[in-house]
């Protein structure tokens, strides 16, 4: 165990077998997957991802993880966009 890290990471889940959609990350534990990829196994990634400083600095991308995120609350009924995005 890493004295730094003293939880070890979950395993990712099966990257999903459908086409590649959206930018491709590349940085972090999904790096190398699209926007789509992420979306379809790890929506709450997509959210905390729009809150980094970092990604709001690469408009492409967060335009991008943004939509998706929007698409995937409404799929789901979610009411309370404003409190996701600020």
């Amino acid at each position: 165990m890493n004295p730094l890290h003293p939880h070890p990471a979950k395993p990712l889940p099966p990257r999903p077998r459908t086409a590649a959609s959206g930018p491709l990350l590349t940085f972090g534990k999904y790096n190398g997957w699209s926007v789509g990829e992420v979306g379809a196994v790890d929506p709450r990634y997509l959210t905390w991802l729009c809150s980094m400083p970092g990604v709001r600095r690469q408009p492409n991308l967060y335009r991008a993880v943004r939509v998706l995120v929007i698409a995937i609350l409404n799929a789901e009924g979610e009411a309370e966009l404003e409190d996701t995005f600020g």
